[in-house]
Parts: structure tokens; sequence; C-alpha cells
């Protein structure tokens, strides 16, 4: 009998860690890098680095850099498919064509209820001390349409701006976001802007100009799945009063 009983116990409680959910973070960035050949402009990775960023893409065409001329803004996107379970980086150049930088998640799907979170001050923009004025821009950021703002503040613009000393600018406060009404689907819009590149006359690339994001994705719990391992611990706990009164 108690070992059915344990049995149960533990059957009820392994359903109900599996049944909890998993979670899954990215990290984004988007950088000056041209015009070095080897040098890369945004990408999608477990983590900051160019060397382990899952995509990382150097844009030159016809010996011209990516980033627009002139240093107009450009568009770009970063977000999470629910569909595909995979992270993206997504930038528009002057023609509006759209280059996109992706990391799958390698676990299992995330739930269309899965609550993100973009912690205070891993959303982050800086612009390394040189010679020569620069600076890096985003403006316009909006969420996707029907992504519930749980708790925090998304700025409608984040910048960082140096004449010689490094500058580095954060959300001081975590940003969570549910995009359950979008089946899990959710996007960060908006529009980078750099000054003083190595082609607009300054010094500014690879990592001077750089804005960074992480974004860590959650399963919230369901009711059936609490109620499971309520469930396991009570058995436990029958199981060890039971034992109590045994030995007395």
């Amino acid at each position: 009998m108690k070992k059915n009983i344990l049995n149960f116990a533990v059957l009820l409680i392994a359903s109900a860690t599996q049944a909890l959910g998993t979670d899954f973070s990215f990290y984004s960035t988007l950088r000056a890098g041209q015009p070095g050949a080897a040098d890369w402009e945004m990408g999608v990775g477990s983590n900051f680095l160019a060397n382990t960023a899952t995509q990382s893409f150097g844009y030159e065409t016809s010996g011209q850099p990516y980033w627009r001329a002139g240093g107009l803004s450009q568009n770009f996107r970063i977000g999470w498919n629910a569909v595909t379970n995979s992270a993206y980086v997504t930038v528009w150049n002057a023609a509006n064509v759209a280059t996109t930088a992706t990391m799958s998640n390698p676990g299992p799907t995330l739930a269309a209820n899965a609550i993100w979170t973009l912690p205070g001050s891993t959303m982050l923009i800086w612009a390394l001390g040189d010679s020569r004025p620069s600076s890096i821009l985003l403006s316009g950021l909006t969420l996707s349409p029907n992504t519930a703002l749980v708790s925090g503040v998304l700025p409608a613009s984040l910048g960082a701006s140096q004449t010689g000393s490094l500058v580095i600018n954060a959300t001081s406060a975590p940003i969570v976001i549910n995009p359950a009404a979008n089946g899990g689907n959710w996007y960060l819009d908006g529009k980078v802007q750099f000054t003083g590149l190595t082609t607009l006359g300054g010094n500014a690339q690879q990592f001077d100009l750089q804005f960074l994001m992480l974004a860590s994705g959650r399963d919230t719990p369901e009711p059936g799945s609490l109620a499971l391992l309520g469930g396991g611990l009570l058995a436990l706990v029958f199981m060890k009063r039971q034992r109590t009164g045994s030995k007395k």
C-alpha cells in the first residue's frame, strides 16, 4: 500500500514538473559593424559575442556598407516566433529589403501564454569613446499589437552619444510582456540611426556603437499542473504521517 502511494506521489510530481513549463533566453545585437569584411552588424544568439552568435552578418554590396548612406535611420525588428519556436532580428535596407538572423530554441516549444521579460540594465545602448563624436539612437520603439505590457515601461527611444568617453544608457527596470493574445508571437519594432561611422567621415565601427537586448521567456503554470504538484505533495505528507503514527 505504502509503495503504491509513493509511486503515485512520484508520478504526480514528475508529471506536474514536466507540465510546469520551460524557459528560453536569447540575446540580440545591432552594431556599427562594417567596413571590415569580417565585421558583422546584427545577430541573435546565446550571448552578445560575435564568435558565439547563432547568426551574424557583415553586410557589404559593391563596397558599400549595409547601414543607410548619410546616417539615415533604418527599420529593425526583434522578436519571437512561436510557430517556428525561434528568435529573430530583422533589418530593412534602403530598398526596404529585409534580412533576418534567427536562433532556434533547442528545447520544448514555449506555450502561447509564456511570459517574457526584458531585464533591467540588459536592454542597453553604448557609444565607445573615440577622437571624433559618434552616436547611436533607437527611436519609435513599439511592441507588437495586442502584446500586453504586464509591468515596466518601454521607452520611446534609447540612445548614446560620445565625444571622447564611453557612454552607456540602459533601462533601469525590467519590462514584462504577455503575448498570449498573439498566440505567443511578439516583436519590438523601431528605427536605428548611427552618426560618426567611418564611411560617414568618422571613426566608429565594429563594437563602437551598439545596442544589446536580452529577452527571457518562461511558461506560466496551468492550474491543472499546480493541482498535480499539490496532489503529489499531499500524498508524500500522508505517507510521512502514516510512518510517524506507526512508530508511535
